[in-house]
């Protein structure tokens, strides 16, 4: 009897190993397939997000099209910039003038999933928040393929001028947004304070954190997503 247990107790860690490698053999190469990876070049849709009925809260053109140029230093992709969509009224928390960014991320993901991009950036004016923190920069959901970021911190831009003299809003839009990317390249926050990936909830350490992916980042999203290779800087 007791060969009997033994045997079926063998059988089910097999079972177990064999489902294991499975799963890092979705995560290294299957998911990219799902993702629209079959294309040529792998593609990332930027789309500028607004709420209905609120004037300016559509990030404007020109400021995506010299996010593209930052973005494609770090990680040499295919970028498209979207038409504009507006998410409904109701997602706006009134009382704190906010958009609670899962459900504005899941709404987004609904409505793009079909589409064959490798990733979606959602870019926004309005003022993000999560539940339990008064505001975030943005949210990505780790190995999915999208992520959305708001510009509505980054600083008060002069009239008549897209960004500061010194270009801070700039840069710190393409620093969440590659912070954010790297979330769904499955990289999580880095205690290096060279690296894009490390944690900040405010704008000092956003400033004072790394501008780009660091060799560890770049190593963990090559493991994941070898295909990449040449691409990420």
């Amino acid at each position: 009897m007791r060969w009997w247990v033994a045997f079926w107790a063998l059988l089910v860690l097999a079972l177990a190993a064999a489902s294991i490698i499975a799963a890092g053999r979705l995560l290294r190469s299957g998911y990219m397939h799902q993702a629209g990876w079959e294309q040529n070049e792998p593609r990332v849709l930027i789309v500028p997000v607004g709420i209905a009925g609120r004037a300016g809260s559509v990030p404007p053109p020109e400021l995506l099209r010299d996010l593209v140029g930052e973005l494609a230093s770090s990680l040499c992709l295919d970028y498209e910039i979207g038409e504009s969509v507006e998410l409904p009224a109701r997602l706006l928390a009134s009382e704190r003038e906010q958009v609670e960014a899962h459900r504005a991320l899941a709404t987004l993901i609904a409505r793009y999933r079909a589409q064959p991009y490798f990733r979606f950036l959602f870019i926004t004016e309005e003022d993000l928040y999560v539940r339990g923190l008064n505001f975030v920069f943005g949210l990505a959901a780790p190995g999915g393929r999208a992520a959305i970021v708001s510009n509505a911190r980054f600083g008060e831009e002069p009239a008549g001028s897209r960004v500061l003299e010194n270009g801070v809003p700039l840069e710190r839009l393409t620093k969440v947004a590659l912070h954010e990317i790297g979330h769904t390249l499955l990289l999580r926050h880095s205690d290096d304070p060279r690296s894009v990936m490390k944690y900040h909830n405010s704008l000092a350490e956003l400033d004072a954190s790394g501008g780009g992916f660091t060799q560890t980042d770049i190593r963990g999203i090559l493991y994941a997503y070898p295909g990449l290779e040449g691409r990420v800087r």
